[in-house]
């Protein structure tokens, strides 16, 4: 197949999904998520799928959480599991189960709140809870 060339683009790349003009200019780092409208309906991005193949993550040892985390399951009491900064991470989502009956500490990298509080515990076996930012805060759903 011959490539032409139309600007900075060339013919086969511009019948890709990434020759689109309102697309994310690559595929780096894009394993395991799905194209969304971005919430300002001004083109297309790579979100995590919420529903199918969500990772899950099992911890024994304190964890900084990123956009590679969703499901956390602690193995291990007293830990601490360190969320992203609330501001930077709007409405990522979390779900954070402990199998212990031994507290796991939930905090802010940048000392952002949790449902108003410095951190959270799941304090008894098997507490769990859902944790989305918004509004530059975490929230306990």
């Amino acid at each position: 197949m011959k490539n032409w060339l139309f600007g900075s683009k060339t013919f086969s790349t511009l019948l890709s999904f990434l020759g689109l003009t309102d697309t994310p200019d690559s595929y780096s780092s894009q394993g395991g998520k799905v194209v969304a409208v971005k919430s300002d309906e001004t083109g297309l991005e790579f979100t995590r799928n919420l529903i199918l193949g969500a990772p899950i993550t099992f911890t024994g040892v304190n964890l900084l959480l990123n956009d590679t985390h969703y499901v956390i399951i602690c193995t291990a009491g007293g830990i601490t599991i360190t969320l992203p900064d609330a501001q930077l991470s709007e409405e990522t989502v979390y779900f954070i189960k402990n199998l212990t009956a031994t507290p796991v500490t939930i905090v802010d990298t940048a000392g952002r709140q949790i449902d108003q509080q410095a951190s959270f515990s799941l304090a008894l076996q098997y507490d769990a809870i859902m944790i989305v930012a918004g509004n530059g805060s975490w929230w306990i759903i």
